[in-house]
């Protein structure tokens, strides 16, 4: 783990340049998801970063399950959710399937990371996890958000919540992460409500 540093009641990590703000006005992107969400109940959010994102849902959902790959990030997200009991953090990234991939870190941000074959990170399955409900589901995972929707189908089908997926067309012509219709077959049942920020794609059952 690299070192980390407390900024303004915030962790960050010590090589940190952009400030919690930057990220909490990016959390604000969910403002128009949330305000469809009737029963904000249980929410599984991926891509947990420094805690941005969960700290902005734990102001609204009962329960909150927040996963982190990057084992410094995940100290920070671990630190700055302390104080919201009802927030679940876990070091490791949502998946197909459970068990350990390789982590690596791309020179673009440090909140950019791929998931490769074999390692050491741990892996989860939304399904694995046994949830009695579930009214939102929110990845935000460089790229790996199929893999994540398929260890979540079982979920999906059983509860219908809506969905938030960060989706960049950039990245699927580069060959990372599938494309809009490809999702759109996996998630039967379920068509695209509106876009949210820069990438982000919001998905519910049709109606």
């Amino acid at each position: 783990m690299k070192p980390i540093k407390k900024v303004n009641g915030i962790w960050v990590p010590l090589h940190h340049t952009r400030s919690f703000a930057h990220y909490e006005q990016r959390a604000n992107d969910l403002n128009p998801v949330l305000k469809m969400i009737e029963d904000q109940e249980v929410v599984v959010q991926a891509g947990g970063h420094l805690g941005s994102w969960p700290i902005h849902l734990a102001k609204h959902f009962e329960r909150v399950f927040t996963f982190e790959p990057d084992e410094t990030n995940f100290e920070c997200l671990r630190r700055n959710v302390e104080q919201y009991s009802h927030v679940t953090a876990e070091y490791g990234a949502l998946c197909d399937a459970t068990g350990f991939q390789a982590l690596y870190e791309t020179p673009k941000s440090d909140g950019h990371f791929l998931l490769d074959q074999a390692g050491t990170t741990p892996t989860f399955t939304v399904d694995s996890l046994g949830l009695d409900r579930l009214d939102f589901l929110c990845l935000d995972v460089e790229g790996w958000e199929y893999p994540a929707l398929e260890g979540a189908i079982e979920t999906i089908h059983k509860f219908k919540p809506v969905i938030l997926l960060e989706h960049k067309e950039s990245s699927v012509v580069k060959g990372r992460g599938e494309s809009l219709d490809q999702i759109k077959e996996l998630l039967e049942g379920y068509e695209v409500l509106f876009r949210t920020g820069k990438y982000d794609i919001v998905l519910g059952p049709k109606t």
